[in-house]
């Protein structure tokens, strides 16, 4: 998958068993960093044209992501933040009315 932000696009490699990140009561806007980098939240799902997330579930939206230390933020400044670490072939859950309160 090829992210492009800008100027320069960005090769998105995901490993053969990827994680699973539940995002349960999602704001409008958040931030994700993992490996130096802070994006906007949306930037994580395909697009719908119209309908529905491909990613939305009863619970949430769940998300494959690359194992790995990622922080979840309501500013792009990294101001409060839930960081959580994902395992591959694990799903981990965050509330994040926890980190928007």
């Amino acid at each position: 998958m090829v992210l492009a932000t800008g100027a320069e696009s960005t090769e998105i490699v995901v490993t053969p068993i990827p994680a699973r990140l539940l995002l349960q009561n999602p704001p409008r806007n958040y931030w994700i960093a993992h490996d130096g980098a802070i994006f906007y939240g949306a930037f994580l799902f395909e697009p719908s044209y119209g309908r529905g997330r491909r990613e939305a579930t009863s619970a949430g939206y769940l998300l494959d992501l690359e194992p790995g230390s990622y922080a979840i933020c309501s500013t792009r400044s990294r101001e409060r933040c839930k960081t959580v670490v994902l395992q591959a072939g694990t799903t981990t859950a965050i509330d994040m009315q926890e980190i928007f309160r």
